[in-house]
């Protein structure tokens, strides 16, 4: 990392974040980790760029995008930056709200001067294993975990208001019943 200095003129030697310049330009990364930086630059840009003109819809969008990916395209010797949400976004993502985002990223784009030329939107695939049948049997059937709360109660209820049921006091007193 490159030695800053203070206002007074002495070395600051606190470590700072490394910019997607430095990132970019950095002789000793690989062509897949420079890709991946010039990627993420263009989405960080895009979405700073949509803030600053107030843009919040189209934004929100760009947080939406799970992965993002510059795949070479060989048929019009193109780099191509990808953007990837989950399935269940591809809604938020319409034909207007593209257009949009491209009008953006052409703007980024052009004053990075990545070689990055289009842009494309498209559903990210799910990872799947030699096993998928049984997970998907297994997901289909309920027979997954999941993050909700059980309604069993360790005791029976000692107390019960507001149709609320309490196992004793110190519960009741902490909602304030």
């Amino acid at each position: 990392m490159a030695e800053r200095s203070t206002r007074e003129g002495a070395p600051d030697t606190r470590q700072h974040p490394r910019t997607y310049e430095e990132i970019i330009n950095d002789a000793w990364i690989t062509e897949e980790e420079k890709k991946r930086a010039m990627a993420d630059s263009l989405l960080g840009h895009m979405a700073a760029l949509l803030f600053q003109r107030g843009d919040i819809l189209h934004l929100q969008l760009l947080l939406r995008v799970r992965t993002t990916a510059i795949e070479h395209d060989y048929d019009a010797q193109t780099d191509d930056l990808w953007l990837e949400f989950d399935p269940g976004d591809e809604a938020a993502f319409t034909e207007e709200a593209q257009e949009r985002l491209r009008g953006v990223f052409h703007r980024v784009s052009d004053r990075l001067g990545y070689g990055v030329t289009w842009i494309g939107f498209r559903e990210s695939l799910p990872e799947v294993g030699p096993d998928w049948r049984q997970r998907l049997q297994e997901m289909m059937n309920g027979d997954r975990p999941t993050n909700q709360a059980r309604r069993a109660m360790p005791e029976k209820p000692q107390w019960v208001q507001d149709r609320l049921a309490f196992t004793n006091a110190g519960s009741s007193a902490c909602t304030g019943l």
